[in-house]
């Protein structure tokens, strides 16, 4: 077991909307429509966070950063990509011709990660990656606009992008998720990562200037209800709800982030460690193996569900461990 994470809020936190987004997805897949989408808009806020905290603590360049989180990223991604593919290929009945077809004009794209950058792939092997693709090349602009211009960009440039990309957001599509507006097919999908992302770090800013404050046991259980309520409440409703649910994990994360829950778990700090995993690998039980077995939606079908997924998802992680050790090794020889 992996040691504890000293900052176990944030472990408890990404372990909970892991586990809702894959609800979301299972729940999609039976037409039980939920607004759990917002739990992307809470990955994409902490990762701004910790870009921003790797920028205070590390001293690297833009490429260096990106190349760091490639390296974190990508074996565990290229794993999920050869599973996904398989499957999205055999249960599409592609023969060999049209799946040759498939790699050579889309699969590739994903494959390096450029299927979001910034147009949108239809056809992709799995659904879910368009967030790895966008946390990259995001991450690398945000990086690179706080190395070179620090001020400009955290006091002018992100509040701009946020004002203009919610304000466009809200009123053209009112959802924080929808990529359709009329006959024209769009993808907003960059913006709002680059928009959330922004969010997260100007949180940062904010938490390490009132960290004095923020250190009220009082202020910081307010921000764990405030995630507790949006958690719940996003069960419920979508829509125009959500910028309110982006606002109360944007308060949530600035005020409890800096804090650790009274309790100390191997267990969520394991979850913590495979929760990527469970992101990218959900998707073949969701579109593919719960669907042939299962006809509707029922208690246990979500318990079968989060099991099969959290322990095929062990086992990609650990096949991407071995994978990163034998890389190594070939290094070494």
């Amino acid at each position: 077991m992996p040691k504890t994470n000293k900052n176990n809020m944030i472990s408890f936190w990404r372990v909970v909307f892991s586990y809702l987004i894959i609800l979301l997805h299972l729940f999609n897949q039976y037409f039980h429509i939920t607004g759990w989408t917002i739990g992307v808009e809470f990955f994409f806020v902490v990762s701004g966070w910790l870009l921003a905290a790797d920028l205070k603590k590390k001293d690297r360049t833009p490429y260096g950063y990106t190349w760091h989180r490639i390296k974190r990223l990508y074996p565990e991604y290229f794993l999920s990509f050869l599973v996904s593919g398989i499957f999205f290929l055999v249960f599409n009945g592609f023969s060999a011709k049209d799946s040759l077809f498939w790699f050579e004009t889309v699969g590739f794209r994903e494959l390096l990660l450029i299927h979001y950058w910034p147009w949108q792939e239809t056809q992709i092997a799995n659904v879910v990656t368009w967030y790895v693709s966008i946390l990259v090349l995001a991450g690398l602009l945000l990086y690179s606009l706080c190395k070179r211009l620090p001020d400009i960009t955290r006091e002018i440039i992100i509040p701009l992008v946020i004002i203009i990309g919610l304000t466009f957001s809200y009123r053209v599509t009112g959802s924080l998720v929808t990529d359709y507006y009329g006959d024209f097919i769009y993808s907003q999908k960059f913006m709002r990562g680059f928009m959330e992302m922004g969010i997260g770090i100007l949180l940062f800013d904010f938490n390490e200037k009132y960290s004095e404050y923020l250190k009220n046991k009082v202020v910081q259980w307010i921000g764990f209800l405030m995630l507790l309520f949006t958690a719940i409440s996003s069960y419920f409703y979508a829509g125009k709800v959500e910028y309110f649910h982006l606002l109360l994990i944007s308060i949530g994360v600035a005020i409890a982030f800096n804090t650790k829950l009274p309790f100390e778990s191997k267990l969520l700090a394991f979850l913590d460690k495979i929760s990527y995993s469970i992101f990218l690998n959900h998707v073949i039980f969701r579109a593919y193996i719960m669907p042939k077995y299962f006809e509707s939606l029922s208690a246990k079908v979500i318990v079968i569900y989060i099991i099969a997924v959290t322990a095929f998802s062990i086992v990609m992680y650990y096949l991407s461990r071995l994978m990163i050790v034998g890389i190594r090794k070939l290094q070494n020889a």
